[in-house]
């Protein structure tokens, strides 16, 4: 679940760069990695426009699910693999600083400490 939790960091630096409103639209199409520093592993983020997410984890596997905003904050809600018992039901985070393609940038401290980037493409 913290790779999970980790990944999902990378979503609340999407802000208010987006068209028509769509705060998460620089997400569409691109990757988001994250990257924590305590144990180095890649996660990417796919964002899609149709309110679907999935995160790629380093071990192969891929958590899915979906999202909803609003002007301020950004939920997740993992629908598979099933949550376990001990797992929120959705995890929301509040925006962070505009963000585009190419961006880095730190979030968190301590063992939180994420690095997170966004690449163009899948």
């Amino acid at each position: 679940m913290r790779k999970f939790i980790l990944a999902m960091l990378a979503s609340t630096a999407l802000a208010a760069t987006a068209q028509a409103g769509d705060i998460m639209a620089v997400a569409y199409g691109n990757t988001i990695n994250v990257v924590n520093y305590q144990d180095a592993p890649v996660v990417s983020v796919w964002i899609n426009e149709d309110k679907s997410w999935q995160a790629h984890n380093p071990d192969g596997t891929v958590h899915k699910g979906t999202w909803t905003s609003d002007d301020k904050q950004v939920c997740f809600t993992r629908i598979d693999p099933p949550l376990e018992p001990n797992d929120p039901p959705q995890e929301c985070h509040p925006f962070a600083a505009d963000h585009k393609v190419g961006d880095t940038w730190t979030e968190g401290e301590g063992e939180d400490l994420v690095k997170i980037t966004i690449v163009q493409g899948h």
